[in-house]
Protein backbone atom coordinates (compact mmCIF):
# COMPACT_ATOMS: atom_id res chain seq x y z
CA UNK A 1 0.00 0.00 0.00
CA UNK A 2 1.48 3.19 -0.93
CA UNK A 3 1.83 6.34 1.71
CA UNK A 4 -1.27 7.76 -0.42
CA UNK A 5 -3.19 5.05 0.64
CA UNK A 6 -2.08 5.19 3.93
CA UNK A 7 -3.11 8.63 4.71
CA UNK A 8 -6.80 7.62 2.76
CA UNK A 9 -7.45 4.87 4.80
CA UNK A 10 -6.46 6.67 8.01
CA UNK A 11 -8.69 9.85 7.43
CA UNK A 12 -11.41 7.30 6.72
CA UNK A 13 -11.15 5.76 9.84
CA UNK A 14 -10.50 9.16 12.03
CA UNK A 15 -13.56 10.97 10.35
CA UNK A 16 -15.83 7.41 11.07
CA UNK A 17 -14.83 7.68 14.30
CA UNK A 18 -15.02 11.44 14.93
CA UNK A 19 -19.35 11.52 15.07
CA UNK A 20 -20.94 13.24 12.77
CA UNK A 21 -22.78 15.87 15.90
CA UNK A 22 -21.52 18.04 18.88
CA UNK A 23 -23.65 16.66 22.02
CA UNK A 24 -24.37 19.52 24.56
CA UNK A 25 -21.83 19.10 27.28
CA UNK A 26 -23.97 18.16 30.27
CA UNK A 27 -27.22 15.82 29.08
CA UNK A 28 -30.35 16.49 31.03
CA UNK A 29 -32.03 13.77 33.29
CA UNK A 30 -35.67 13.34 33.45
CA UNK A 31 -36.54 12.40 36.84
CA UNK A 32 -39.86 10.51 35.68
CA UNK A 33 -37.67 7.00 34.63
CA UNK A 34 -34.22 8.04 35.60
CA UNK A 35 -32.32 8.11 32.07
CA UNK A 36 -30.86 11.26 30.35
CA UNK A 37 -31.12 13.33 27.40
CA UNK A 38 -29.45 15.01 25.04
CA UNK A 39 -29.66 17.56 22.13
CA UNK A 40 -26.80 17.02 19.14
CA UNK A 41 -26.73 19.84 16.80
CA UNK A 42 -24.72 17.88 13.71
CA UNK A 43 -21.40 20.22 12.10
CA UNK A 44 -22.99 19.00 8.97
CA UNK A 45 -26.41 17.88 7.98
CA UNK A 46 -26.58 14.31 9.15
CA UNK A 47 -28.35 11.05 7.96
CA UNK A 48 -30.60 8.88 10.21
CA UNK A 49 -28.01 5.95 9.78
CA UNK A 50 -25.02 8.39 10.64
CA UNK A 51 -27.16 9.42 13.96
CA UNK A 52 -27.73 6.07 14.55
CA UNK A 53 -24.24 4.74 14.95
CA UNK A 54 -22.83 8.12 16.14
CA UNK A 55 -25.74 7.77 19.29
CA UNK A 56 -24.61 4.34 19.83
CA UNK A 57 -20.59 5.36 20.14
CA UNK A 58 -21.58 7.74 23.44
CA UNK A 59 -22.42 6.33 26.95
CA UNK A 60 -23.15 8.62 30.54
CA UNK A 61 -22.57 7.54 33.81
CA UNK A 62 -22.21 4.26 32.66
CA UNK A 63 -25.08 3.95 30.37
CA UNK A 64 -25.67 3.42 26.80
CA UNK A 65 -26.77 5.97 24.52
CA UNK A 66 -28.98 5.29 21.09
CA UNK A 67 -31.42 7.71 19.67
CA UNK A 68 -34.72 8.98 21.62
CA UNK A 69 -36.97 6.20 22.22
CA UNK A 70 -40.60 8.04 22.94
CA UNK A 71 -42.75 5.08 24.80
CA UNK A 72 -45.11 8.11 25.90
CA UNK A 73 -46.89 11.55 25.71
CA UNK A 74 -44.71 12.62 29.52
CA UNK A 75 -41.50 11.63 27.79
CA UNK A 76 -42.54 13.10 24.05
CA UNK A 77 -43.50 16.45 25.82
CA UNK A 78 -40.12 16.54 27.87
CA UNK A 79 -37.99 15.80 24.66
CA UNK A 80 -39.98 18.53 22.71
CA UNK A 81 -39.21 21.00 25.36
CA UNK A 82 -35.70 20.05 25.95
CA UNK A 83 -35.05 20.43 21.83
CA UNK A 84 -36.70 23.66 21.89
CA UNK A 85 -34.88 25.30 24.56
CA UNK A 86 -31.79 23.68 23.02
CA UNK A 87 -32.46 25.17 19.43
CA UNK A 88 -33.65 28.41 18.11
CA UNK A 89 -35.61 26.92 15.08
CA UNK A 90 -35.60 23.97 12.38
CA UNK A 91 -37.42 21.63 15.32
CA UNK A 92 -38.54 19.46 12.65
CA UNK A 93 -34.77 18.72 11.23
CA UNK A 94 -33.77 16.06 14.03
CA UNK A 95 -33.88 12.31 13.73
CA UNK A 96 -35.29 9.94 16.63
CA UNK A 97 -34.73 6.62 17.07
CA UNK A 98 -37.97 5.01 15.11
CA UNK A 99 -37.86 3.09 12.19
CA UNK A 100 -39.88 0.82 9.94
CA UNK A 101 -38.92 -3.02 9.54
CA UNK A 102 -37.90 -4.36 6.13
CA UNK A 103 -41.13 -5.47 4.34
CA UNK A 104 -43.48 -3.80 6.65
CA UNK A 105 -47.32 -2.60 5.27
CA UNK A 106 -46.76 0.93 4.47
CA UNK A 107 -46.98 3.26 6.04
CA UNK A 108 -48.30 2.36 9.10
CA UNK A 109 -46.78 -0.83 9.61
CA UNK A 110 -44.13 -2.29 11.51
CA UNK A 111 -42.37 0.75 13.16
CA UNK A 112 -40.85 0.01 15.94
CA UNK A 113 -37.79 1.40 18.35
CA UNK A 114 -34.19 0.88 17.76
CA UNK A 115 -34.65 -0.50 21.70
CA UNK A 116 -36.25 -3.80 22.57
CA UNK A 117 -38.99 -1.68 23.94
CA UNK A 118 -42.61 -2.01 22.70
CA UNK A 119 -44.06 -0.05 20.34
CA UNK A 120 -47.23 1.22 21.82
CA UNK A 121 -47.16 5.40 21.66
CA UNK A 122 -47.19 7.38 19.13
CA UNK A 123 -47.75 11.48 18.10
CA UNK A 124 -47.96 11.38 14.66
CA UNK A 125 -48.84 14.43 12.48
CA UNK A 126 -51.92 14.80 10.85
CA UNK A 127 -51.87 12.59 7.53
CA UNK A 128 -48.58 11.09 8.86
CA UNK A 129 -46.67 8.48 8.43
CA UNK A 130 -47.86 8.85 4.38
CA UNK A 131 -44.83 7.16 2.89
CA UNK A 132 -44.61 10.32 0.42
CA UNK A 133 -41.22 11.20 -0.44
CA UNK A 134 -40.05 13.20 -2.66
CA UNK A 135 -36.92 11.13 -3.63
CA UNK A 136 -39.25 8.16 -4.78
CA UNK A 137 -38.04 5.61 -1.98
CA UNK A 138 -39.80 4.54 0.84
CA UNK A 139 -39.88 6.92 4.05
CA UNK A 140 -38.82 4.51 7.07
CA UNK A 141 -37.50 6.61 9.61
CA UNK A 142 -38.39 8.82 12.48
CA UNK A 143 -38.26 12.74 13.31
CA UNK A 144 -39.81 15.57 14.85
CA UNK A 145 -42.77 16.93 12.44
CA UNK A 146 -42.25 21.27 12.34
CA UNK A 147 -45.12 22.18 14.77
CA UNK A 148 -45.09 23.52 18.20
CA UNK A 149 -46.68 20.08 19.76
CA UNK A 150 -43.87 17.33 19.29
CA UNK A 151 -45.86 15.56 16.33
CA UNK A 152 -43.98 13.04 14.36
CA UNK A 153 -43.07 12.85 10.61
CA UNK A 154 -41.95 9.82 8.70
CA UNK A 155 -38.93 10.29 6.18
CA UNK A 156 -36.52 8.54 3.83
CA UNK A 157 -32.69 7.59 4.34
CA UNK A 158 -32.12 9.78 1.74
CA UNK A 159 -32.79 12.56 3.25
CA UNK A 160 -30.80 14.55 5.96
CA UNK A 161 -31.36 16.89 9.49
CA UNK A 162 -29.25 19.12 11.44
CA UNK A 163 -29.16 16.92 14.24
CA UNK A 164 -31.11 14.20 16.09
CA UNK A 165 -31.79 13.16 19.76
CA UNK A 166 -29.91 11.00 22.25
CA UNK A 167 -30.89 8.87 25.21
CA UNK A 168 -29.01 7.15 27.87
CA UNK A 169 -30.38 4.07 29.38
CA UNK A 170 -29.75 0.15 30.09
CA UNK A 171 -31.89 -0.79 27.44
CA UNK A 172 -30.97 -3.38 25.19
CA UNK A 173 -30.83 -2.56 21.30
CA UNK A 174 -32.78 -4.44 18.35
CA UNK A 175 -30.18 -6.67 16.81
CA UNK A 176 -31.14 -5.14 13.44
CA UNK A 177 -30.78 -1.19 14.65
CA UNK A 178 -27.30 -1.91 16.63
CA UNK A 179 -23.73 -0.91 15.00
CA UNK A 180 -20.47 -2.25 16.50
CA UNK A 181 -19.77 -1.28 19.98
CA UNK A 182 -17.03 1.67 20.01
CA UNK A 183 -14.37 -0.35 21.30
CA UNK A 184 -15.04 -3.03 18.84
CA UNK A 185 -15.01 -0.24 16.37
CA UNK A 186 -11.90 1.35 17.66
CA UNK A 187 -9.86 -1.86 17.87
CA UNK A 188 -10.89 -2.35 14.26
CA UNK A 189 -9.91 0.90 13.14
CA UNK A 190 -6.42 0.71 14.69
CA UNK A 191 -5.76 -2.84 13.03
CA UNK A 192 -6.42 -1.53 9.61
CA UNK A 193 -4.06 1.27 10.68
CA UNK A 194 -1.49 -1.04 11.59
CA UNK A 195 -1.64 -3.34 8.65
CA UNK A 196 -1.30 -0.67 6.56
CA UNK A 197 1.29 0.79 8.60
CA UNK A 198 3.40 -2.68 8.16
CA UNK A 199 2.67 -2.88 4.68
CA UNK A 200 4.38 0.33 3.70
CA UNK A 201 7.55 -0.23 5.82
CA UNK A 202 7.88 -3.38 4.02
CA UNK A 203 8.15 -1.70 0.72
CA UNK A 204 10.28 0.64 1.88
Amino acid sequence: MSKHNLLIVIAGMLTFLGGAGVANAVPVQWSVNGHYYDVVSSKDYVSWDEANRDSQTLEHNGLSGHLVTLTSAAENDFVWQLLSAASADDFDRYWLGGYQVDGASEPVGGWTWVTTEVWDYENWHVGEPNNSGRHGVDQNWLHYWDTTIGEWDDMDLRDIMTGYVIEYDSFSLRPDAAVPAPLTVLMFGAGLIGIAVSRVRRKV
